[in-house]
This record gives structure tokens, C-alpha cells and sequence, in this order.
């Protein structure tokens, strides 16, 4: 095992600026801020009225959200304007199948105590790409599994290789495309693939098509691939120290209307339902969190980040201690 350099996160804080309680009655002109900055278009005014009210119900959850937050604010985001059924169809619901059996399973027996430090971020050293942006396909599961594999290529060849999600949504077969699939089918696709393709020669598409995968202009080969069964946090902690980025799953209820801090475990709701990579974990003012990269771009959250409750509840930090856990070995 190699020694890493430790480096603190970002400089973000536990308790980022302090949260906005929003009022109705200021809630048209909130509004008309929402649509200059995030560049919203509408098709009349009726359809702007009914995306109004929905803002305003939004506002409402925010200031329900930011009155039971002890660490994480909550403000207005790009979704504002989406009911929560919009927001899951777009944006969630995109991990499916905790019990996926794709990949070999490992369990606490085969995740040794690796001596993991204090704190890890592993954007610090390398390994992980900028923010990506998933759009409105629900293939996050696709994001969260070029990630792992961008982290594995740069610990085995010391540079960044983007994958291609493009390639995972089009040929994974056992996904199901924009409405949600799971990083060890993924992994196990490129395996009977061949390789995985770099994201310049299969760029994104916000939709799935056809199959062009060639083995010839595959970048990385992946070996082997596995899911993780684990009993703790620690467990975790150990193996993102011994590997580097691990794709994962978590609820993601909360997300919606997230815009910094550190998310409580009690403020995690809904099922397990979005993917995600794990890439670090620290202490901010008596909290411990885990670091980790969205797919919805760098405008949302902690610029592109979110961070959870490190020691949550009994099925992990919004938990992250199910079976969506998963790697890979890149040639």
C-alpha cells in the first residue's frame, strides 16, 4: 500500500452561511431571480403560473428543511421549480437492484484494516474528474461508474482518463437506460465489451441509443469487478483508503433543494435511489462526513459535492452501507 498525502477539504465549513428563511410574500420576486439565473424558459404564462406554485411549495420544504437542519443549509436550486415527482423521474430513481449480482461480493472479512487516516480527499491527489453533468437522463448509475474507473486508471497509470457514459447507457442491457441501472452490471458490461471507451470518442447524449462500442478504441480493460456487503462505517473507511473513489448509492430526498454543510443522517429520507462517488471524508466543527461527487453539475451543492453524516444511522450515512457499493480492477 501506498503512502498518500493527507489534504484537508476545500476549506467548506459544517455550518456554511446561515440559512434563509424564505417568505411567500417576497416569493415572486425569489422568482424572477430563479429564472435569470438558472435561465429558465417557459412555454406561456400559464405554464410559468404553474411552475410559480410549485416554487412557492418548494420554499415551504425549504424552510421545514433549514428549521430541522443542524448542519446543512437548504436554498433555492435549479429544481425549484420541479414537484417531487419531476425531480425523481429526471434526476432520482436512477439506481435500481441493491441486490444486483453482477460482480463477486466481498464482505467485512475481505477489507483488512488498511491504517486509514484521519481525513482523505482524493481530489487533492488526482484522481477524480471535474463535476459531470447527468442532465435529465436518469443514468447516474453510468456517471457514478466512470468515476470509480477514472479513479483506478489514474492510481495504476498517475493521469486522467475520462470514460465514456455513453457507452454504459447505450450497451448495458441490464439497465435500464435513463430510468436507472447499477454500477456492478455496468462494470460487468465493459468486461464483455471489452474495454472501456474514452468520453471523447463516445461523448454524452442525455439519451440511450444504439450500441457503438468498439473494442479496438477501448482505453482501459476491466478485469474483475465487485460488490461490497459491509456491517459499518469503518468497513468503508478502510476500503475507499485501501482502492480510491467507490461508487455508491444513497437516498436522495434531501438533495432537491441542498446547498451546503453537512447532511444529518436524520435529514436523510426516501429509499435508496441515487448513485454517487464516494471521494473522501473528514471532521468539519465536531462532525465527521463523507466527502462526495454528484452528476448534476458544478452549480449544485458544495460545487458539484455534497457531504453526509460520517457514523449515521444503522444502514450507513443515507445509506450507503447496501449492496449498490461496487469497483473494479482497470488494466
Amino acid at each position: 500500500m501506498f503512502l498518500f498525502l493527507i489534504f484537508l477539504c476545500w476549506g467548506v465549513s459544517a455550518a456554511p452561511n446561515k440559512a434563509q428563511y424564505y417568505s411567500l410574500e417576497d416569493a415572486a420576486s425569489y422568482f424572477e431571480e430563479f429564472i435569470i439565473k438558472h435561465g429558465k424558459q417557459y412555454a406561456d404564462e400559464q405554464e410559468k403560473s404553474a411552475r410559480f406554485e410549485i416554487f412557492k411549495t418548494n420554499l415551504k420544504d425549504v424552510n421545514q428543511l433549514n428549521n430541522i437542519s443542524q448542519a446543512a443549509v437548504f436554498g433555492i436550486t435549479s429544481f425549484t421549480d420541479l414537484t417531487k415527482d419531476e425531480f425523481k423521474r429526471l434526476y432520482s430513481n436512477c439506481f435500481i437492484g441493491e441486490q444486483d449480482t453482477s460482480c463477486s461480493l466481498k464482505t467485512d472479512g475481505d477489507i483488512p484494516d488498511a491504517g486509514a487516516p484521519e481525513s482523505l480527499d482524493y481530489r487533492q491527489m488526482g484522481y477524480v474528474s471535474g463535476v459531470k453533468n447527468q442532465m435529465t437522463c436518469g443514468d447516474c448509475y453510468a456517471f457514478s461508474s466512470t468515476g470509480h474507473l477514472e479513479g483506478q486508471y489514474f492510481k495504476k497509470h498517475g493521469s486522467m482518463q475520462e470514460f465514456s457514459e455513453q457507452q454504459i447507457l447505450d450497451c448495458n442491457q441490464k439497465s435500464s437506460g435513463c430510468r436507472g441501472g447499477t454500477m456492478g452490471s455496468s462494470f460487468a458490461t465493459l468486461i464483455d465489451l471489452g474495454g472501456a471507451m474514452a468520453e471523447r470518442d463516445y461523448p454524452y447524449e442525455n439519451q440511450k441509443g444504439q450500441c457503438r462500442s468498439d473494442a479496438s478504441r477501448a482505453v482501459a480493460r476491466i478485469s474483475a469487478c465487485y460488490q461490497y456487503s459491509l456491517s459499518s462505517q469503518e468497513k468503508v473507511k478502510q476500503l475507499l483508503y485501501l482502492v480510491g473513489p467507490i461508487s455508491i448509492a444513497v437516498r436522495d430526498d434531501y438533495l432537491k433543494q441542498y446547498t451546503g454543510g453537512i447532511i444529518m443522517d436524520s435529514v436523510c429520507t426516501g429509499k435508496v435511489a441515487h448513485a454517487v462517488l464516494l471521494v473522501g471524508y473528514g471532521r468539519d466543527n465536531g462532525v465527521d462526513y463523507w466527502l462526495i461527487k454528484n452528476s448534476w453539475g458544478a452549480q449544485h451543492g458544495e460545487q458539484g459535492y455534497f457531504r453526509v453524516q460520517r457514523n449515521g444511522g444503522p444502514d450507513g450515512a443515507c445509506g450507503l452501507l447496501n449492496q449498490g457499493m461496487a469497483s473494479a480492477d482497470v488494466e
